[in-house]
């Protein structure tokens, strides 16, 4: 064999490594970014990491509304983000159905809350209560305690109808001369309408429209709006994500 031949075989050889190498390169990328995508994607699923996230945000939102666009096929999702919220540091959670199909199944969405909740914070975690806006009544919404976590479930009928309940009653109030009509002023609409459900300080609309589906109108002056495309199959880093623009978000409420 030649000085040629042995040449030429020493380069094909090395050819051939170079190509196993960088096939063997390019496998073991492959494999980190598909870890590092599940770290990112089950991130959050251990209450000590949610726990080191809450330090990072500067201002956290005590009533999270979501406003569902989507067909829910099972409650999994949606009390999985409703728990993450909780972890987060809220303590009031609404979810508005423009369908009102989650009013007539509040008993299997309470179970399958306090399963995820179970699963985050353990036997021993706060109690929640899953109610209409006409069953919360008398619930201080902002309590800072943390012993109870209130989930509010709306529909269409909370919204403009709910407006128009609250200006018959005035009227009402004052031919029955229980309110003077000089005492009739924004601010106590503003009291009588956000008696049971405060103002969200976030709002996120899980769906491909930017609307919200006629949620009570009144409730949504000065809350931040975010947009994600879906509800089922979200992961944590998605929420957290949304909490942090709201952490750096600055809210001049019109001024």
């Amino acid at each position: 064999m030649g000085f040629a031949d042995i040449l030429a075989a020493l380069c094909l050889h090395g050819v051939h490594g170079v190509t196993r190498l960088k096939a063997s390169a390019t496998y073991a990328f492959t494999w980190l970014c598909s870890f590092l995508l599940y770290v990112v994607k089950h991130k959050g699923t251990k209450l000590e990491s949610i726990t080191c996230d809450v330090k990072t945000l500067t201002k956290i939102p005590l009533h999270t509304t979501f406003i569902v666009q989507e067909k829910l096929e099972s409650f999994e999702d949606l009390a999985r983000a409703v728990t993450w919220t909780f972890a987060l540091g809220g303590h009031v959670v609404s979810v508005y159905d423009s369908k009102g199909n989650l009013k007539k199944d509040l008993a299997r969405l309470r179970t399958a809350i306090v399963l995820q909740q179970e699963k985050l914070f353990g036997a021993a975690g706060p109690a929640v209560q899953v109610a209409t806006l006409q069953d919360a009544e008398g619930f201080d919404a902002l309590n800072k305690t943390g012993e109870l976590f209130l989930v509010l479930v709306l529909s269409p009928e909370d919204g403009r109808q709910h407006i128009v309940e609250t200006a018959v009653g005035v009227c009402k109030a004052v031919l029955q001369n229980r309110v003077k009509m000089e005492d009739i002023n924004i601010d106590l609409i503003d009291r009588k309408l956000t008696a049971t459900l405060t103002e969200p300080s976030l709002a996120i609309v899980f769906g491909g429209l930017q609307c919200s589906l006629g949620y009570p109108p009144w409730h949504l002056r000065v809350t931040e709006i975010h947009f994600l495309p879906v509800l089922r199959k979200l992961v944590y880093q998605d929420l957290y994500t949304v909490f942090q623009k709201y952490a750096s978000c600055q809210q001049r409420l019109g001024t």
